[in-house]
């Protein structure tokens, strides 16, 4: 009987591993997200956008980590959706990637998005992808309104492996 009993300890060890290495995937609302400088910030639902017909938006959108804070990577089917409501302007998203050593903020990297290609009123999903850090954080550019209409961030999806 003991044979039996490990193998079904080894199949559960083998199981238990397999569903520590899959990928966490988390939606956040775009009023996560807090107003850096510029713009006028607005909440729409659960969207921000700008509503000011003269100036950019910059936005702080944290990426927090799942309970066990174990994410190495934040992996490439991640995305973020936004209205572009400005037909020379796009919204931009880059995905920032630092660390925190000997009482230093080292930045490690960043990989930028943007909505160029958008004409008009259109939603869009974008691919991001970023290695390494101690923390995550996407830093946006909302631009101003045009026509009246407004631009925003809906949401944006993570990814973590």
């Amino acid at each position: 009987m003991r044979p039996k009993y490990l193998g079904l300890l080894a199949m559960a060890g083998i199981v238990t591993g397999s569903a520590i290495a899959r990928a966490d995937n988390f939606n956040y609302p775009g009023v996560i997200c807090q107003p850096e400088n510029g713009g006028t910030y607005e909440m729409n639902y659960g969207s921000v956008l700008n509503a000011s017909s003269t100036s950019d938006l910059n936005v702080v959108c944290p990426i927090l980590k799942n309970g066990s804070g174990t994410f190495t990577s934040i992996g490439p089917d991640s995305a973020v959706t936004f209205i572009d409501r400005n037909s020379t302007l796009d919204v931009a998203c880059e995905l920032r990637s630092e660390s925190f050593s000997q009482g230093n903020v080292v930045h490690n990297g960043s990989f930028v998005i943007t909505s160029a290609g958008i004409s008009g009123q259109g939603n869009k999903q974008l691919g991001l992808t970023g290695n390494g850090g101690d923390y995550y954080y996407l830093f946006c550019t909302i631009p101003r309104m045009s026509n009246g209409a407004k631009s925003g961030i809906v949401f944006f999806h993570i990814v973590e492996h």
